[in-house]
């Protein structure tokens, strides 16, 4: 019994020391390597791309909405979902989406019309800001842009929201090695940029507004999701990024283009965004979409401008981040 009692106490006084130092030892953060990565498309064919790169997924609806979820090449979690068109089921969609995934970032990938004319179809545009085109006063003269009242009191809605730099940065430095899909058998290249993304509820197929909108809201590229993407998930503290392949022009023959040229548009945005996506799979901290410090740039007033010899109040809550 004596020798019993020894033995114990000699456990004890080895093992002890060897307990106390793994409770010491720092561990991984469970919460940031488990937690996915979630891509959005608006429409099946801009996420099909990206999601026969990844194998076998898992398919859940929630309210109709789909999702599917699985790994990537390197074995993070990723879950991918269709938005829908337009900003009411993009911010319906994002919502569900955050509340039931709880990702740490969402990269939106799909097509766009061109605002700056070097944007060419088969070009990607990385969003360093998106606004909403759409958002403000409407006047005899045009829209006066202005941000609303938000849910939150005392709080106004900007018209544009600016994506965390090192996001930014890191789907600039992934887009390098991506082989992008040539637009009619042409020997140009297509090429990646950073710039602004105007988003709201119509297909633009008017060059004359479409300049308008470039003109007032410095925008190089137009579509109907991103600024509710980037409403919902700020409200949420979520970083997120919009990546848009460029397959029209804004004017009278986008509904052709789009048609045309929308699949290569589309799967170019997908390889640019599943390289980004593997990117920032292997940071541990992506950052946060409500950091000052993160920011492309402060929160600053715009400055009015002219718009059929009146002066508009373009209340946009940020300016243009650096690129």
């Amino acid at each position: 019994m004596k020798d019993t009692k020894m033995l114990i106490v000699s456990l004890f006084i080895v093992v002890l020391p060897i307990l106390s130092q793994a409770d010491e030892t720092p561990r991984p953060d469970a919460g940031e390597t488990t937690r996915p990565i979630a891509v959005m498309g608006p429409l099946d064919f801009e996420l099909t791309p990206l999601s026969q790169q990844l194998g076998d997924l898992e398919k859940l609806e929630i309210a109709g909405i789909r999702f599917w979820s699985g790994r990537t090449s390197t074995g993070h979690p990723i879950v991918l979902t269709v938005s829908g068109t337009g900003k009411v089921n993009t911010a319906m969609t994002t919502t569900v989406l955050l509340r039931e995934f709880q990702p740490r970032i969402v990269v939106m990938t799909g097509t766009a019309g061109s605002l700056d004319e070097t944007f060419q179809p088969g070009d990607v545009c990385i969003s360093n800001s998106v606004c909403h085109h759409d958002m403000g006063v409407l006047k005899d003269y045009g829209i006066m842009h202005r941000g609303f009242r938000s849910p939150v009191p005392g709080k106004r809605t900007p018209v544009v929201f600016d994506a965390v730099p090192s996001v930014v940065l890191a789907a600039q430095e992934a887009s390098r090695a991506c082989e992008l899909m040539a637009v009619n058998d042409t020997t140009r290249k297509p090429t990646v940029r950073v710039g602004r993304i105007a988003c709201g509820d119509v297909f633009m197929a008017s060059q004359k507004r479409a300049s308008e909108i470039q003109r007032h809201l410095e925008a190089d590229a137009i579509e109907m999701e991103g600024a509710a993407l980037a409403q919902v998930c700020e409200q949420f503290s979520v970083p997120w990024l919009d990546i848009r392949g460029v397959c029209d022009d804004s004017g009278s023959g986008s509904g052709m283009s789009f048609q045309k040229l929308g699949h290569i548009a589309a799967k170019n945005a997908a390889t640019v965004a599943l390289a980004t996506v593997n990117c920032l799979a292997l940071e541990k901290d992506i950052g946060s979409a409500g950091s000052a410090d993160l920011r492309v740039s402060a929160q600053k007033q715009a400055p009015s401008t002219e718009s059929g010899g009146k002066k508009v109040d373009k209340t946009v809550g940020t300016k243009r981040g650096a690129q």
